[in-house]
C-alpha cells in the first residue's frame, strides 16, 4: 500500500450508509457489498410494499405520504435493514483499518495493540511472535 493512500474512516462509512443504503460501502470501495445491500433494499420494498401505497409521481409530498401509509411491521423491517446496513459498513471499515495497520507493522495481528518498536520480533503486549518483515533487495541497511 502506498503512503498516500488514506485509511477509510468507519464513522464516515456509517454516516454515508445512514444517508442512503450502500453509499458507505461505495465509500469503502466494497462494490459487491454495495450492490447486495441495494438489491436487498429495493427487493424488500418492491415485493412487500402494497401497490396501492406506491406514489403515482415522484414528488417529495407523494413519497412522504406513501411512507406514512406503510404498515408498521414493514416500516420496522426497512428500519432493521437500514440499521444492519449502517452496522455492516462500520464493521467493514474497522476491519479494513485494522488490517492496514497490521500490514504496515503498526499493530499486533494477535491482540491489536500498537507496536512501537519495529525491531522486536514479538509483541510486547501479548508475547506473540511477529512475522519477519520482508526485506527490500535494494535497501542498503540490509546488505551483508
Amino acid at each position: 500500500m502506498s503512503e498516500t493512500h488514506k485509511s477509510r474512516r468507519p464513522w464516515v462509512a456509517a454516516a454515508l450508509s445512514v444517508l442512503f443504503p450502500g453509499l458507505g460501502h461505495a465509500y469503502l470501495r466494497e462494490w459487491l457489498r454495495m450492490a447486495t445491500w441495494l438489491v436487498l433494499m429495493f427487493a424488500t420494498v418492491s415485493f412487500l410494499v402494497p401497490p396501492d401505497i406506491l406514489p403515482q409521481e415522484l414528488t417529495f409530498d407523494a413519497v412522504m405520504e406513501a411512507s406514512r401509509s406503510l404498515p408498521t411491521d414493514l416500516s420496522l423491517l426497512i428500519l432493521a435493514l437500514r440499521t444492519l446496513n449502517v452496522i455492516d459498513a462500520y464493521i467493514v471499515a474497522r476491519r479494513t483499518q485494522h488490517q492496514e495497520a497490521v500490514d504496515a507493522g503498526r499493530q499486533c495481528p494477535n491482540c491489536g495493540h500498537e507496536l512501537q518498536d519495529p525491531d522486536l520480533s514479538f509483541c510486547p503486549w501479548c508475547a506473540a511472535e511477529l512475522e519477519a518483515a520482508t526485506v527490500e533487495e535494494n535497501d542498503p541497511r540490509f546488505e551483508l
